[in-house]
């Protein structure tokens, strides 16, 4: 009985020096409906609940540092594990013309700033080119892509969301909703243009993998190395600069 007199005092004094119930219940071995018996009611002065408010600010900071901290880390070991199978998979098919033209077309049309894979462009050639290859080195199904088509207003009536499902063999009911752009003119400068067309997966490791691929692809021709491995140690996460019709540029 003494003894629990004696946690009793100590559990009030820890309470008020910004102890949460959890924390207590770490030092006085006893259940948490007794110390919640204990604390319940217990009054505390305006410099008390003011210690007790701080500590509980302090303590959710520190959490959050924590958290933030934890997920960067984990954000750099799966940005590290990109870059080495990406690394790995360039080497794989450089000399796989097919590929390289790929990634050319990507530097040149594909979207940089938006963490996801993104091609823009009006060309059905290059489109259908575009999408064999996201099939080919990506392993994704056109299936999974998703596609919208961009097109002056005046135009809006040539249904040329069913022009772009039957180039690329899909469904034009699975497309995103068309965006429809203002323009000044009401004639067709060009009679066979059917608007942009745009597609995108939005998981972020293809989209990283194919900056690595961009990267290494730049590297070699700017150094002129011949076909051969590239240094898997090279650095990841350098931003490439360029323009995109996927950026507005």
């Amino acid at each position: 009985m003494k003894q629990l007199v004696q946690y009793k005092h100590e559990a009030i004094e820890l309470r008020k020096q910004g102890f949460s119930y959890k924390e207590i219940l770490t030092k006085i071995p006893v259940a948490k409906g007794t110390l919640s018996a204990w604390l319940g009611k217990l009054s505390l002065t305006d410099a008390q609940f003011e210690n007790l408010k701080e500590q509980l600010r302090a303590k959710q900071n520190a959490g959050r540092l924590r958290t933030i901290s934890t997920n960067r880390r984990r954000r750099l070991e799966r940005e590290e594990v990109i870059r080495r199978v990406g690394t790995e998979e360039f080497n794989e098919n450089i000399r796989d013309p097919f590929f390289l033209v790929g990634i050319a077309l990507y530097w040149a049309e594909g979207g940089k700033r938006s963490n996801c894979f993104q091609f823009v462009n009006s060309d059905p050639v290059m489109v259908k080119v575009m999408i064999n290859w996201v099939e080919k080195y990506l392993k994704i199904s056109r299936q999974k892509l998703r596609f919208s088509v961009a097109i002056h207003e005046p135009y809006k009536h040539e249904n040329c969301e069913e022009y772009w499902a039957n180039q690329i063999g899909v469904s034009s009911h699975d497309f995103l909703k068309t965006v429809y752009k203002a323009t000044l003119y009401n004639f067709k400068k060009n009679p066979y243009y059917k608007g942009c067309f745009r597609m995108t997966y939005g998981k972020v490791a293809e989209f990283k993998k194919v900056m690595v691929w961009v990267q290494l692809m730049g590297e070699m021709y700017v150094n002129q190395r011949p076909r051969g491995e590239m240094d898997i140690t090279r650095r990841f996460g350098r931003r490439v600069v360029g323009s995109s019709p996927a950026e507005g540029t």
